[in-house]
């Protein structure tokens, strides 16, 4: 039996490698498991810190001890070979699996809403997750560390960047099979996909982050036409440049896009708050 100090710092820590090393890894399928895993990771110690508090978690050593084997793994692996690439997903699919049995037979059904609300916001227009009152304050204290006003960049970033959408649309491409039309179907049916989602994921005090969505809607974009998704054998739009020459420039405005993102969203929540 571990603490839920215990568990949850190993799980934030694990999201943490994750999202760094998914950062550095080239393949955008392999980047794109990586940082849905890291989001759960973090997700499931969230859930965790509401049903445990500052208790003791039954087989939470387990959770622990497989976190930061993956998180080892993450931290040791090289970003361009895919087996290590390869084990590091297995493990950390495997430290977010053992978690997700610790809290997955209490109240499924009605924790997931809350779990789900405010999960994917990036800028809170109140305290901070990490420095509210109760048991998030006295878990930080409890390990000695300072409190932050705001989560990991990292872990902004995978917010920011619709990880869904980047597993839909390749699944939607293969369906259009090369028709236009098609393809602006699955780009719409997706869109409106991660609209939906993050309306419920960034509530917060029953307020959506519009501003959150909209940045979530233009990374999905851009990635589209990074991933060359704009340029289509069948009655594609005609452009001034070939599919890799316009994914390739895609692709240089969204590192900076999703890189700049997050201190965008920050300084307009700074605005509001300082406006109010």
């Amino acid at each position: 039996m571990s603490s839920a100090t215990e568990v949850i710092d190993a799980l934030e820590a694990m999201r943490d490698s994750l999202s760094n090393f998914a950062m550095r890894v080239q393949n955008p399928q392999s980047r794109n498991i990586l940082l849905q895993r890291a989001w759960l990771a973090g997700n499931l110690g969230e859930r965790i810190e509401d049903q445990f508090g500052g208790g003791e978690v039954p087989d939470g050593e387990q959770v622990v001890a497989l976190a930061r084997d993956a998180r080892s793994k993450a931290e040791a692996a090289d970003p361009k070979d895919a087996k290590a690439i390869q084990s590091v997903i297995a493990a950390a699919t495997k430290a977010n699996a053992r978690a997700s049995k610790l809290v997955g037979a209490t109240s499924r059904a009605a924790r997931q809403l809350g779990t789900l609300s405010g999960s994917l916001r990036v800028a809170s227009s109140r305290t901070s997750r990490t420095t509210r009152p109760g048991i998030t304050s006295e878990r930080s204290a409890a390990a000695g560390k300072e409190t932050s006003e705001a989560p990991a960049y990292v872990a902004d970033v995978a917010k920011l960047f619709p990880i869904e959408a980047a597993t839909l649309f390749p699944l939607g491409l293969t369906l259009a099979d090369g028709s236009a039309s098609i393809v602006a179907l699955v780009i719409v049916i997706v869109a409106c996909f991660v609209i939906a989602l993050r309306y419920f994921a960034t509530k917060e005090d029953g307020e959506p982050a519009w501003n959150e969505i909209g940045a979530s809607l233009v990374s999905f974009l851009l990635w589209v036409g990074a991933t060359g998704g704009f340029w289509v054998e069948e009655g594609g739009f005609s452009a001034p440049v070939n599919a890799e020459t316009g994914a390739g420039l895609f692709g240089f405005v969204t590192i900076m896009w999703v890189s700049l993102a997050p201190y965008l969203i920050k300084e307009q929540a700074l605005k509001r708050g300082a406006a109010a």
